[in-house]
Order: C-alpha cells, then structure tokens, then sequence
C-alpha cells in the first residue's frame, strides 16, 4: 500500500544520488509505476520499500540511478522491476 497515502501519480521520482527517474503514473497495491525519463528506456515498476523519502511532490529513492540501471539491466532485482508482460506499459 502506498506509504500513508502520500503518493500520487505525477510526482517526480529521484535516485539516491539526485537525478530524476522519471514520473509516478500508476499506483498498485505493492508497488508503484515509473514512467520513463532520460536515464530509463522504458517504464519500470518499484515497489514502496524502495522509496527512501517523499518531499513535497517529489520522491526519492533509497537506491542510485547507477545501481537501478545495473539492477534493470540483470534483470533480477529487488525493489525494481519492468512491468508485467501484457500490460499497457
């Protein structure tokens, strides 16, 4: 569940070292949906473990756009993952 209800689609998501993933798009009950930005090439989904502070309208993760983009590419991570195949995204 989205932590305290804090979270809303069109907030701004960062990675621990500052730079901006991406959009919040789609809210699920275990993880939320990350629309692409300049680092990713595609959307991806992260779960709310993985959500290190919520300011303002902005959320950051408690993982680095260097260790996300290792994490995609293995495609065995937690806390990150592509959506689901058959979706829209």
């Amino acid at each position: 569940m989205a932590p305290g209800g804090r979270i809303h689609e069109g907030m701004k998501v960062y990675g621990a070292d500052g730079r901006r993933l991406g959009r919040v798009t789609m809210l699920a009950d275990a993880d939320f949906l990350v629309e692409k930005g300049f680092f990713f090439p595609k959307d991806f989904l992260c779960d709310y473990g993985g959500i290190r502070d919520i300011r303002g309208e902005a959320v950051f993760l408690s993982r680095s756009e260097r260790e996300l983009v290792g994490a995609a590419s293995r495609e065995a991570t937690v806390g990150l993952r592509p959506p689901a195949a058959g979706s829209d995204r």
